[in-house]
């Protein structure tokens, strides 16, 4: 009976050592990703600001959304470009499907890019 319990103990030590590796590789690659992610987005930032002098907090996506609404072909021909590039980023609101720019745009409004103190 001893050498039971002393078996279950070992077995939830292993368990609790693959998860904690698990969780913890996971978390390194949700680090690394999160990262990569901030850094295209400041990037993109950058290349606003160098090509187009546009404001530094603000992405081209949600500047290209901005143009679109001022219609016209031209005007909306980059929001159209950088949707059709990035169709699999998108969201849904009210059963309507909504573009990368769009999406972008409405982030920046909410402000997601700042921490949750300065929001």
């Amino acid at each position: 009976m001893l050498n039971k319990v002393k078996e279950f103990f070992v077995s939830l030590r292993q368990d609790k050592e693959k998860f904690l590796s698990r969780l913890r590789d996971g978390l390194i690659r949700e680090s690394l990703w999160g990262r990569a992610k901030r850094l295209l987005v400041c990037f993109d930032q950058f290349l606003n600001v160098l090509i187009l002098n546009g404001r530094e907090d603000e992405t081209l996506s949600s500047r290209f959304y901005r143009w679109g609404r001022k219609g016209g072909f031209w005007h909306s021909l980059p929001e159209k470009i950088a949707d059709t590039l990035l169709f699999f980023d998108y969201g849904e609101e009210n059963g309507r499907k909504i573009g990368h720019c769009e999406k972008s745009f409405r982030n920046e409004l909410k402000r997601t890019g700042f921490p949750l103190e300065m929001r």
